[in-house]
């Protein structure tokens, strides 16, 4: 399957090399291509990556600078945060289903700096998002609305038709890791203000993704 995996790159340079060296791992399975977006200069190499020179606000314009350069033959593209991290198992769901749009609805929050983890299971993500090439012709390849800085994953919805999302409800399939330094969302936020979340072990979170938490603790 020809797949893009857009991922806007944002600080927290050590997270983002590990979140990049996952997906260069997964890449050798599913052959996708990544395409990043950077609003500065960064030590780390990218040289097998596509890289797109965006400025971080608004956010979403930046979202749809590294949705522009997806290739037109390729069949979709996904947007993953360069803090998510996403099961092998959804692309090869991805893959089999080939669907018009899909979004995931569990996710796992991490705190990086005390392991704490929590399931949020009735969301609806950014991270994650499919779009086939259907749904980024409707937009000319910009699916997001220009102006936002917050709450800008819902754009891409104006452009699917009803019957057309797949909204993923049983499967852990996402993590989303908190640092230390600064996230639009924090984990004290998200703790706080979500509902429906149970906490969750960390570790036995990672290992479903064939990882050791001990690696991403800092």
């Amino acid at each position: 399957m020809k797949l893009a995996i857009c991922i806007p790159i944002w600080g927290r340079d050590y997270l983002t090399q590990q979140v990049l060296d996952y997906y260069r791992d997964l890449r050798e399975e599913f052959g996708f291509k990544i395409i990043v977006g950077l609003s500065e200069m960064v030590a780390f190499d990218l040289s097998d990556c596509d890289v797109v020179f965006s400025e971080n606000a608004p956010l979403s314009a930046k979202f749809n600078n590294i949705f522009e350069a997806v290739p037109r033959d390729y069949e979709g593209a996904m947007i993953i945060g360069s803090d998510n991290l996403i099961h092998p198992e959804y692309f090869r769901w991805v893959a089999k289903k080939k669907p018009v749009f899909t979004e995931l609805g569990r996710c796992f929050y991490f705190d990086q700096a005390t392991g704490e983890t929590l399931l949020h299971y009735r969301a609806v993500l950014g991270a994650g998002k499919y779009l086939s090439r259907r749904v980024l012709m409707r937009c000319d390849y910009r699916p997001y609305e220009e102006s936002l800085n917050r709450n800008v994953d819902g754009g891409p919805k104006r452009f699917v038709a009803d019957g057309e999302c797949v909204h993923l409800t049983g499967q852990n399939w996402a993590i989303d890791i908190k640092t230390p330094e600064e996230n639009m969302w924090s984990f004290d936020h998200i703790k706080r203000k979500y509902k429906n979340t149970e906490n969750a072990k960390a570790e036995d979170v990672f290992n479903t993704f064939d990882l050791d938490v001990n690696d991403w603790i800092i």
